[in-house]
């Protein structure tokens, strides 16, 4: 089943996945994303242009060297559930000699109710920052399907670089331009909050070991939304 985007956004020509291990031959790695496309579907790379050098994509996108050098793009923040993805990328000249390893931010993160992002989300917006302060910089944000987890990072970058407190305008325009689902979930909204309240700072000092009163209330919401996990199994 393949996704029909809205016509805002840019789409490559199909690459076809499958369960077949990659081989130095292989032109294009035969990945399977088992979460979004299951085995054997043809799907696009979906990149969208949010602003000018900040994009949202999927994992065919970076896994792409057709889509990367048509879009220009310099730096990846990848957010995935392991690192099977980055293992691949690594091992693939063509791509490292478009995107090199240090203008590849990789993070662990799940698309969960229960995790908590803003302990990593200044460093990744640092890092953002630094990338596109490079002549010709452009950065693409990624996780499974670039509907959830890249969206909301992408917000709250953009929060911070405009001094907002809210994120809903930012909501509003990342869903008028990449076909997306109704985002952010809750845990991911509560936490978007959080990080405008406390000015983009969740900690009380530079060791970063004393939440801020917001972060604190957070974090007891989310302790109790676990243990009401817990109590269910």
């Amino acid at each position: 089943m393949n996704a029909e985007p809205i016509p805002s956004e840019e789409v490559d020509e199909p690459t076809w996945w499958s369960a077949r291990k990659p081989t130095p031959e292989s032109a294009e790695y035969p990945y399977v994303d088992k979460y979004r496309f299951g085995i054997g579907i043809v799907t696009p790379a979906i990149i969208t242009e949010i602003r000018p050098g900040m994009y949202i994509g999927d994992p065919a996108t970076i896994m792409s060297t057709a889509t990367l050098q048509k879009h220009g793009i310099t730096s990846i923040v990848s957010l995935r559930d392991d690192e099977d993805d980055k293992h691949w990328f690594d091992q693939r000249a063509a791509l490292r000699a478009l995107v090199p390893a240090a203008n590849h931010l990789y993070i662990v993160f799940e698309d969960s109710h229960f995790e908590d992002f803003l302990p990593i989300l200044a460093g990744i917006c640092d890092f953002i920052d630094a990338q596109l302060a490079v002549p010709g910089g452009r950065v693409v944000v990624h996780c499974t399907a670039g509907i959830s987890r890249s969206p909301a990072f992408v917000a709250a970058y953009l929060m911070r670089c405009e001094k907002a407190v809210g994120y809903k305008q930012y909501a509003h325009e990342i869903m008028s331009k990449r076909d997306v689902a109704e985002f952010p979930m809750k845990n991911f909204a509560k936490q978007l909050a959080v990080w405008g309240a406390t000015g983009y700072n969740v900690w009380e000092d530079e060791q970063r070991t004393v939440p801020q009163q917001q972060y604190r209330e957070y974090l007891k919401w989310l302790k109790e939304k676990e243990e009401e996990r817990e109590k269910k199994q």
